[in-house]
């Protein structure tokens, strides 16, 4: 699911990158894209990152874990935390 609604939002969907990393309870998603694409995966104010975090925490609901997301833009020296 996380991979079909961010390939659709970016510019380069090609260079994104999913990595899911599970632990007891939970899964924390580190998607990775081009920096021209980290602004528009996040959006205005926040809002396409909100909505995509609020649609993955739902999913966890049903399964009982809970879901967190971070979003890396790459830049010359490697990947960063969006801003």
């Amino acid at each position: 699911m996380l991979s079909a609604i961010t390939r659709t939002i970016v510019d380069h969907p090609d260079e994104l990158v999913i990595f899911p990393a599970a632990g007891d309870g939970f899964v924390h998603f580190e998607v990775r894209v081009e920096n021209s694409d980290v602004g528009t995966l996040v959006g205005r104010r926040g809002a396409h990152a909100d909505a995509i975090r609020v649609l993955m925490m739902a999913a966890g609901a049903q399964r009982g874990i809970r879901i967190t997301l971070q979003i890396l833009g790459r830049d010359a020296d490697g990947y960063s935390p969006a801003r």
